[in-house]
């Protein structure tokens, strides 16, 4: 990996060529002010955008937003992040790698720390990392694993949390993981078809609850309510299932044509579709907690779903398949991103029955700058 610290636009451009690999978004992210996202590639870059910078250049229809600083990450896919605060930001990969990293406008990152798997096996493959999660209230870092455990240092200290790892899902592999931090949970996913909650604030962890997803297959991706009254989790399953979790009753199984790749929930508010229509996209559901926003692997769109399973509305997307979907919930910077298999995030703004505008996160070019 080349000096995190330096940035030379044809020193990294050729790096990308040498990789020799289609650009993809796989993972997108917004800072808790609103302020900065966050988009990781198939070529193991982090591209930082300036959130008011992105309005304004849209409200002046400028070229296509580019990002404020680009940083090669991960020498391989950059599978999940997360915002520590508005200039750190966490990120794991393909390379078996967790970083901290300082993200500044102009500048490429700085590496503050790094966690690096360990193979269980002697001469085994280390393990890739699918997900991140923080607990910022605790300081602790959430990883979930290839190899199938979940595991979780302290963000002072750097080191690693007593009782983990956990073997949570298996040598098939934990693919997702969630916090609900009110609650003390991480809310994990895996390859043997299991959604599991973990009570992380007991010395010896174990999962509370352990939730099978109707039709089987890989789990992909799962998110908890803002409220931690709901959970939800996707996948190869072609469906995206919603659980009431004080109950562990199924509410709702949203069908799909395709794997579910990504999922979200919105509240009741966060999200209009304008003058045609004064009631919140996802409306009222029957436990008034919103609906869910859903991606999948093929159909190029993003589905809006009530928590009771009404359809309610289908949007494009330039990515036929879904890895991110992500919501900015400031109130000044109210949008939606979802990206996948394109070299493009798309944002959508307002009533969100179109795109607004797309953030370019295809490699720079030799003999300019980025």
């Amino acid at each position: 990996m080349m000096d995190p610290s330096l940035f030379d636009a044809n020193a990294f451009a050729r790096t990308l060529a040498e990789r020799a690999v289609p650009t993809a978004a796989f993972a997108v992210a917004f800072s808790q002010s609103g302020s900065r996202c966050a988009v990781g590639t198939r070529r193991g870059t982090v591209h930082c955008f300036d959130v008011p910078a992105l309005l304004l250049e849209q409200s002046r229809r400028a070229h296509t937003p580019r990002a404020t600083s680009v940083t090669l990450a991960h020498t391989g896919a950059v599978f999940s992040l997360c915002f520590l605060d508005d200039e750190r930001l966490l990120t794991a990969g393909d390379d078996g790698r967790v970083c901290v990293w300082q993200m500044k406008n102009e500048q490429s990152g700085k590496l503050l720390r790094e966690w690096r798997l360990e193979s269980r096996q002697m001469g085994a493959t280390v393990p890739e990392v699918n997900a991140v999660a923080c607990d910022v209230t605790r300081s602790l870092v959430w990883a979930a694993a290839g190899g199938g455990a979940l595991h979780a240092w302290d963000l002072t200290s750097g080191n690693a949390l007593g009782n983990t790892p956990l073997d949570a899902h298996g040598g098939g592999g934990a693919l997702c993981m969630t916090m609900a931090p009110t609650s003390g949970s991480v809310v994990s996913g895996g390859a043997d078809g299991t959604v599991k909650l973990w009570d992380v604030r007991a010395s010896t962890a174990a999962a509370r609850q352990t939730l099978a997803v109707p039709g089987g297959g890989a789990v992909r991706c799962v998110a908890a309510s803002r409220d931690e009254q709901w959970l939800a989790a996707g996948g190869d399953g072609r469906a995206a299932c919603v659980w009431h979790c004080a109950s562990s009753q199924l509410v709702s199984a949203l069908p799909h044509a395709a794997p579910v790749g990504a999922l979200r929930f919105v509240q009741p508010g966060d999200v209009g579709v304008g003058a045609a229509d004064t009631q919140n996209v996802l409306g009222n559901a029957a436990a008034g907690s919103g609906g869910v926003v859903t991606g999948d692997l093929g159909s190029s769109s993003l589905n809006y779903w009530r928590l009771d399973g009404t359809l309610r509305m289908r949007v494009a997307t330039s990515c036929r398949d879904v890895y991110g979907v992500a919501l900015n919930e400031h109130a000044k910077f109210y949008m939606l991103a979802a990206c996948g298999t394109a070299p493009t995030v798309d944002i959508y703004l307002g009533d969100l029955t179109k795109r607004a505008f797309s953030l370019s996160v295809a490699p720079p070019t030799t003999n300019a700058m980025y």
